[in-house]
């Protein structure tokens, strides 16, 4: 009897043995929704931004109508922090939405004053596109480009905001005529996308025309640039309305990210 206790006992130890070999399954946490986000500067008075998520600076010196490469952040409700890369002064600080798989750009605008009565500055977003996305690059039959114009133009203490709109012509064909791309917005602190349009790969000729309360128009400057197909390629305005600067950007089309 004592023996066939002793086998039982026996056989539950190496039982449990076992039992407790046996790794248990490992289940990968749930990726977390993130969002791409790259920063801009389209000031007209401050050369170098900082820009800040949660306290942790993600980008350094960002020059006047430039911008910084979109790098991958946690999506929800951020504290983004800006501040001026030459004094370290804080310009900005609030929370921003980042929308669950979104490209996102972030732009510090207008002009910076301390007086809040003088400045125009502020920081704004545009929804590029998605994530899991990768827009179509243009056909190559129709050279059909897309095109994005951004107002970063800011009033200052002794100047009002132009409204503004472009005009364009391609000056690679003697038969083409002038078209519009869109009225830029003239609220003080509003940037986006404001005009997507299809451009033949040639070089065209800009003038941005500035509108003023009374709906009369001024040719303000003109400018040339060569669209390139396959790309997403940027105009942007900003500076101040008697010293308005264009800077030009082409960006492919991001890869597709999975969710």
């Amino acid at each position: 009897m004592l023996r066939l206790i002793k086998n039982i006992l026996t056989a539950f130890v190496m039982i449990s043995i076992i039992v407790s070999c046996v790794e248990e399954p490992t289940i990968a946490p749930a990726p977390s929704p993130f969002t791409q986000i790259r920063f801009g500067n389209l000031t007209a008075n401050i050369s170098g931004l900082d820009f800040y998520v949660e306290q942790k600076k993600v980008a350094a010196n960002v020059q006047q109508n430039t911008f910084s490469s979109f790098e991958i952040y946690t999506s929800g409700d951020r504290t983004f922090e800006v501040r001026d890369a030459a004094t370290d002064s804080v310009l900005y600080n609030k929370k921003l939405g980042a929308v669950s798989y979104e490209e996102l750009s972030v732009f510090g605008i207008g002009y910076y004053d301390q007086n809040i009565d003088s400045t125009s500055f502020d920081v704004v977003k545009a929804t590029e596109g998605f994530t899991y996305i990768k827009e179509d690059v243009p056909d190559s039959l129709t050279n059909a480009i897309r095109t994005y114009i951004f107002d970063g133009v800011g009033a200052t203490p002794t100047e009002d905001e132009w409204q503004l709109k472009i005009t364009y012509i391609n000056m690679d064909d003697s038969t083409a005529k002038e078209g519009t791309i869109s009225t830029l917005d003239g609220e003080l602190i509003k940037v986006g996308e404001v005009g997507v349009t299809t451009l033949t790969e040639n070089n065209f000729s800009f003038t941005v025309i500035g509108v003023d309360l009374k709906q009369n128009e001024q040719t303000l400057f003109t400018f040339t640039h060569q669209l390139t197909l396959g790309k997403r390629n940027y105009v942007y305005l900003s500076g101040a309305p008697s010293d308005i600067k264009v800077g030009f950007e082409e960006l492919a089309p991001l890869e597709a990210l999975d969710k």
